[in-house]
């Protein structure tokens, strides 16, 4: 009985402590340029997918149609995952898959999810957690973003994008590229 109370009296604490701690972290949303809708949040805050993607440069395409795709954001954390590609993800054959099937599911997925700022129309994201491990090491990536109602716009260049590798933290490609995201909103 007086570990059933003091678990009670944790938990309790525990809530507080969080309660507080999370009513802190809303005062300190990100900065932002692009107008705040009514309830002051950032209109960059909520649920989105993609919609297009044009790549620009080195590896050009465009995906008018593409594969499921999430993007979350709360006033200062993000997660993003989503599908490579234009073609729906390979199935595994049984709950055993091949060496062959585990690399096509790890080639035919990017996500990742950390803290986030916005500065100006400068959108940087910085994962604690990613699906390449050099990303998650000290990584960070710069988008242009612009939001109109219920599309989101995010423009990233090739330069923009830093890996870490041994002791630098370093751009992802030298080949010059843009990647221009189109978003909507997921109501």
């Amino acid at each position: 009985m007086r570990n059933l109370y003091r678990m009670c009296k944790v938990t309790v604490l525990l809530t507080v402590v969080l309660a507080t701690w999370s009513c802190r972290a809303s005062e300190r949303a990100p900065s932002a340029t692009p107008e705040q809708n009514t309830t002051g949040a950032h209109p960059l805050e909520g649920v989105w997918r993609e919609a297009e993607i044009v790549v620009t440069g080195a590896n050009a395409s465009t995906i008018q149609n593409p594969q499921p795709s999430l993007y979350l954001f709360t006033p200062t954390h993000y997660a993003m995952m989503g599908t490579l590609g234009d073609r729906p993800r390979p199935l595994n054959k049984s709950f055993d898959p091949t060496k062959e099937e585990k690399i096509a599911a790890y080639d035919s997925f990017w996500g990742n999810a950390g803290t986030y700022e916005v500065t100006g129309d400068i959108l940087t994201i910085r994962p604690i957690i990613a699906r390449v491990p050099n990303f998650m090491a000290g990584g960070y990536q710069k988008y242009q973003i612009r939001v109109d109602g219920d599309t989101l716009w995010l423009t990233g260049k090739s330069m923009d994008e830093y890996f870490r590798f041994g002791e630098q933290v370093v751009p992802a490609s030298p080949l010059p590229s843009e990647t221009r995201t189109k978003l909507a909103r997921v109501r």
